[in-house]
């Protein structure tokens, strides 16, 4: 019943059987384990007064698959996401028009990509985008561009931008070389931000590049 409250739990653990009969901390993270939690964080270690003796851990469980156990959205993507959005809202606006107050650029997660969808929702308001987010499956709304991350390049996605002609966006360039994503961002062999571009996702969404963009755009032209 105290489960059902909510999905952090902190225990007390003992490395050293200090409370006799009280469980070992291995015992501890084997039950948690079989009711289908798992440790996410240590809070507090105690030593054993005048020694290096470890005889206590607090460790804090939280359910198997959540999202806290996402990897950090820096380790998903070579680029940041504050660099991304600064970037991309540059370039979304540059090749997309909305009516005011429409969704500006839409974020779709993807599963266990999550904490990134929300990193990225961050990065475009704090661009002043009109950003919105959704899930995988869910109904898109009306926008100007659509970001793309692995798992989101789905058939069904993919045709619904195609028929809408919306421009889409990454920061995984792999997606772009794939020819899923029209336009996104990868990092040269000196770590240098480039935007890239495939030439028939764009051609699709009926977009042309201004000159001066087209100067210092990779493009893909498979």
């Amino acid at each position: 019943e105290t489960l059902k409250s909510g999905p952090f739990v902190l225990l007390e653990t003992q490395v050293l059987e200090y409370n006799k009969g009280a469980p070992m901390m291995a015992d501890v993270i084997s039950f948690m384990s079989s009711i289908g939690y798992q440790p996410c964080d240590v809070f507090e270690m105690h030593y054993l007064p005048n020694t290096q003796m470890l005889n206590q851990v607090d460790i804090l469980f939280a359910p198997t698959g959540h999202a806290i156990f996402e990897l950090p959205a820096h380790a998903e993507s070579a680029i940041a996401p504050p660099e991304q959005t600064a970037i991309l809202t540059k370039l979304i606006r540059a090749l997309t028009q909305v009516a005011p107050n429409q969704c500006e650029v839409l974020v779709i997660d993807s599963p266990g990509h999550v904490v990134l969808g929300q990193y990225l929702e961050h990065g475009f308001k704090s661009q002043e985008m009109n950003v919105k987010r959704i899930s995988l499956g869910e109904p898109m709304p009306e926008c100007g561009a659509v970001y793309l991350m692995p798992g989101a390049d789905t058939h069904e996605v993919l045709e619904e931008i195609s028929k809408r002609n919306l421009l889409s966006v990454t920061g995984f360039p792999s997606l772009i070389e794939n020819g899923q994503v029209a336009l996104g961002l990868e990092l040269n062999e000196t770590h240098d931000i480039h935007v890239v571009a495939h030439a028939a996702r764009l051609k699709a969404a009926s977009l042309v590049l201004p000159e001066a963009l087209r100067a210092i755009v990779r493009m893909i032209e498979d």
